[in-house]
């Protein structure tokens, strides 16, 4: 039953890693998670396999929480809240190179030696992992924004839906996400300058509504924007001085910084990104990947319906 809550999430969190934000460098988790492994694989033959098995699914777990602190904000894994997920070209490279790092852990335990049900949990986990690596020639990360997805649509959502909102604790960790959106911003749209240089991007028309829906969140009052909920019901048993410095320390983020810059991103959508994207609607832009076509395209179409399905099952049982 190790994986019987995490599956979905190994599966999601590929795509997960290409449609969000970001935040401080992460080197970390990486490091945390490679020595880990490292030590995972030393113990063969001097731990038992279950224990080297359960002992990896503990470290992957951790370093997707930590990797991936939105996902963390998500399934309620506290002390996370504070930043986004680093997005930028050189943490999206290390995470790709630390795909490795679970296989090599496989191939040291022996499954023959597992019960049947941590063989199934193994059988679960290699398949997760092994499409994950598959899914590395797919430069989703260059398509960080959509109709469907993007800074616009996930920093309201998590800051105002999301987001824990009753301690001073959780409005610091609001205002420490406030803080790290320009950053968001700026990584969101190198991404999107290296897609249109290498042509993967969307379709054109998909984005016909993409500079509007942009345009919903300039709203400088603190009052009425939607990044701004939690401040509106903050709870009264809060300090009011402390209170009131977190709503005025908000107020001015979104002023100074967080609207400034996604209006940097709303320009660079209605001049720039929305104009330059394909025209075609097929799926042919994937030649830029090192499968040959057309195997690649149903390859991709596959794990996308896998991808979505379980976004639903997440979406349903937080529900």
């Amino acid at each position: 039953m190790v994986l019987k809550r995490r599956a979905a999430a190994l599966v999601g969190l590929g795509a997960l890693a290409v449609l969000v934000w970001a935040g401080a460098s992460l080197g970390a988790p990486s490091d945390t998670f490679r020595s880990g492994v490292e030590s995972v694989i030393s113990e063969a033959g001097k731990t038992p396999e279950r224990a080297r098995l359960n002992r990896l699914f503990q470290l992957h777990w951790d370093y997707l929480l930590h990797e991936f602190p939105e996902f963390a904000t998500e399934v309620g894994a506290a002390g996370l809240n504070d930043r986004w997920t680093d997005m930028s070209a050189a943490a999206i490279a290390r995470r790709k190179a630390d795909l490795e790092l679970p296989v090599k852990a496989l191939a040291t335990i022996d499954r023959t030696k597992l019960a049947p049900e941590d063989a199934l949990n193994y059988d679960l986990f290699r398949r997760q992992v092994d499409a994950q690596l598959k899914g590395r020639r797919f430069p989703w990360e260059l398509m960080p924004v959509t109709q469907l997805y993007g800074p616009h649509h996930s920093v309201p959502q998590i800051l105002s839906e999301q987001t824990p909102s009753r301690t001073v604790a959780d409005y610091e960790a609001i205002v420490s996400r406030l803080r790290g959106t320009p950053a968001l911003v700026e990584q969101t749209i190198a991404s999107m300058k290296e897609g249109l240089r290498r042509g993967v991007t969307p379709p054109k028309i998909t984005l016909r509504d993409l500079v509007a829906q942009a345009d919903a969140i300039l709203v400088d009052d603190p009052t009425k924007s939607p990044l701004l909920g939690p401040f509106q019901r903050m709870p009264d048993t809060m300090p009011i001085d402390r209170r009131e410095a977190l709503k005025g320390e908000a107020a001015r983020l979104l002023r100074e910084q967080v609207v400034p810059a996604f209006r940097r991103l709303r320009d660079f959508l209605a001049s720039e990104y929305v104009p330059n994207c394909r025209e075609s609607a097929a799926m042919s832009f994937w030649s830029c990947c090192r499968k040959p076509m057309p195997s690649a395209p149903i390859e991709w179409r596959r794990s996308f319906i896998r991808c979505w399905r379980a976004f639903r099952w997440r979406r349903i049982w937080a529900r």
